[in-house]
């Protein structure tokens, strides 16, 4: 039900774009992440990773963190091999780590290597690191759960902890 209303939800905000709403988009697509179990995973982390860098530098660890696993789910669905992604980046979260493959991969040839490049090139110039952001008290923003092991409520509109949907 959850997914429904933040699907639609999102849905309607593209089209109307402008800065506040492509942030609102961007958030929902970054929470989806969540239900990467259910969800195509490979879409739902490209998709997030996508939006978390047209977030701009502020949000580009995240967008590394994103699209990297993306290429990890990729790398599985070519190989029809689930046990090839290293999900452990997310232990303590909520971010599923076991996730089904679908036959194929959701992005096009040539967004796949846009995205290969992209990540290739932020590992190499500026040293990213692969882990996750966190804030102040370690908490991984696109997770509801909280490094303590706390579950919290989403914000009925970004599907975000509501400390950070202000943040953003």
């Amino acid at each position: 039900m959850e997914i429904s209303h933040y699907g639609a939800l999102r849905s309607a905000l593209m089209q109307y774009g402008g800065t506040k709403m492509n942030q609102i988009v961007a958030q929902i697509s970054i929470s989806f992440i969540r239900y990467s179990d259910i969800m195509q995973a490979d879409k739902v982390f490209y998709e997030a990773g996508i939006a978390a860098r047209q977030l701009g530098a502020e949000k580009e660890r995240l967008a590394f963190v994103l699209l990297n696993h993306y290429l990890d789910l990729c790398d599985a669905i070519e190989d029809q091999d689930p046990s090839a992604v290293d999900s452990s980046i997310f232990e303590g979260t909520d971010i599923p780590q076991e996730v089904p493959l679908p036959e194929t991969k959701y992005t096009t040839d040539e967004e796949h290597e846009d995205v290969k490049e992209w990540v290739l090139a932020i590992s190499v110039e500026q040293s990213m690191e692969r882990s996750l952001p966190t804030d102040s008290a370690g908490n991984f923003e696109a997770s509801l759960t909280d490094a303590d092991g706390t579950t919290h409520p989403a914000c009925i509109i970004s599907g975000l902890l509501f400390h950070v949907v202000k943040k953003l």
